[in-house]
């Protein structure tokens, strides 16, 4: 008996049978059945599931249930960690009491996570789409804003400046050759017979025509150069760095790209010709006022002057403006 309680109760069971009992057969079974449960539920309480538990009998069979029930819990445990909240443990007593309700608690929690996440993925989406409407907006508004800057200083049927504008830019210009004492041209133009155009073909065509003259002053001109249409078939052409023969050489190369080109009107082509005036700073005199708006108006003056000598000369024509013997009052 004390043999049997040292292999129960004792810290370090004895390895075997000494002694005259060692020859009991049936001491002996018992010892290494003691033994073997021992073992197993040491093994058991320290958490090894997988111990092989060699012993038989009731106690032994005891131990394996328990064993059994310890490894579907732990795959229970597993499937809630994994997300399954329908798990239920319907054995152990208060263990399984417990650990429904935590499973329930959990299973409340994350479905009011999920609710609280599903809320503020719906906000986000109405976020994005405001913002989405905002940028679409500000976008139609900068559109807009660039479109009526344009139309304010463009004209919409050639694509050239328009005549205020025009005034802005040249004057500015103007202000850089004086400040620099630099050299500047100007041309005028008039469309000869345009009238006549709108009246045999209609305004259609002498919408064309006008349009085939902004082409080519726009594909003829260098980026620096300021072309604008001043009103009706008037156009003029502000040259800086240009000198009177550079800017003869210019109206010529127009005049004669004018005269090439032609519109379709129904079966026909029409095409027009063109007058020109031009002159430059060097023909302004010092006693004349230096201010760039009065002298831009001096050489507007100057440039249709030369141009009504070319409509009077014939038409499809260049003139150059010459300063006249005596001082001009006007």
């Amino acid at each position: 008996m004390d043999l049997l309680s040292e292999v129960v109760n004792s810290n370090h069971p004895p390895e075997g049978i000494d002694g005259s009992l060692a020859h009991n057969q049936s001491l002996q079974a018992l010892f290494h059945t003691l033994r073997a449960i021992r073992a197993s539920a040491l093994a058991l309480a320290g958490g090894d599931l997988g111990v092989k538990i060699e012993a038989k009998g009731y106690l032994a069979g005891s131990l394996k249930t328990l064993q059994a029930h310890f490894k579907h819990l732990t795959w229970q445990t597993q499937r809630v960690a994994a997300g399954d909240f329908s798990q239920r443990v319907d054995l152990m007593g208060e263990f399984a009491t417990g650990f429904n309700a935590m499973v329930r608690r959990l299973a409340r929690t994350v479905e009011a996570l999920q609710q609280k996440e599903a809320e503020v993925t719906a906000k986000n989406q109405e976020l994005v789409k405001e913002i989405n409407n905002r940028l679409r907006v500000e976008k139609d508004l900068r559109i807009s804003e660039e479109r009526y800057r344009e139309m304010a200083i463009m004209d919409h049927l050639t694509g050239l400046y328009n005549r205020r504008h025009f005034y802005v830019l040249a004057e500015n210009e103007l202000k850089r050759t004086l400040r620099r004492g630099h050299s500047l041209a100007l041309i005028m133009l008039d469309l000869d017979h345009f009238k006549k155009i709108n009246d045999n073909y209609g305004h259609d065509v002498g919408d064309k025509v006008l349009m085939e003259v902004g082409r080519v002053l726009t594909s003829q001109v260098r980026s620096m150069d300021i072309c604008a249409r001043l009103g009706g078939e008037e156009f003029v052409l502000l040259l800086p760095e240009t000198q009177d023969p550079q800017a003869l050489n210019v109206a010529e190369r127009l005049r004669e790209s004018i005269a090439h080109s032609c519109v379709p009107a129904g079966d026909d082509w029409v095409g027009v010709t063109v007058s020109l005036g031009v002159t430059g700073l060097n023909n302004v005199q010092r006693s004349q006022s230096q201010e760039p708006k009065d002298l831009l108006e001096l050489l507007i003056k100057q440039a249709d002057r030369a141009l009504y000598t070319s409509k009077t000369a014939g038409r499809n024509r260049i003139t150059v403006y010459e300063l006249p013997a005596t001082p001009d009052k006007n």
